[in-house]
């Protein structure tokens, strides 16, 4: 198993960001980016060099489009990712109900 590690920065990163959305609800049409994107239904964790996934359920995203004020994102670079310079794709949703079953180790 390949064992995840991070930038020795890691414990430094930072984000300061603005975010509000800009239309009214749009559920996501099957087949688009923003329905890939958003209909996942399980989550992934890492614990003492250990990998688990548990199942998730949930009703369709309610997505607003969105646009942020980004101010400060260390994030990308501590993990060594260079962040293109074009505008990111952006989506909002005030909340979501989420049915979570238990962890399962991922051998």
């Amino acid at each position: 198993m390949r064992q995840l590690r991070f930038a020795p920065s890691w414990n430094d990163c930072r984000v300061s960001r603005t975010l509000q959305g800009t239309s009214d609800i749009q559920p996501s049409e099957k087949g688009s980016l923003e329905h890939w994107l958003s209909e996942r239904y399980c989550l992934y964790t890492v614990h003492a060099s250990r990998i688990y996934r548990a199942e998730i359920h949930h009703q369709p995203w309610p997505l607003q489009k969105a646009e942020a004020e980004i101010e400060i994102n260390s994030v990308a670079a501590a993990a060594g990712i260079l962040l293109p310079s074009s505008s990111p794709l952006l989506h909002f949703t005030r909340k979501l109900e989420v049915l979570v079953w238990p962890l399962q180790r991922i051998s």
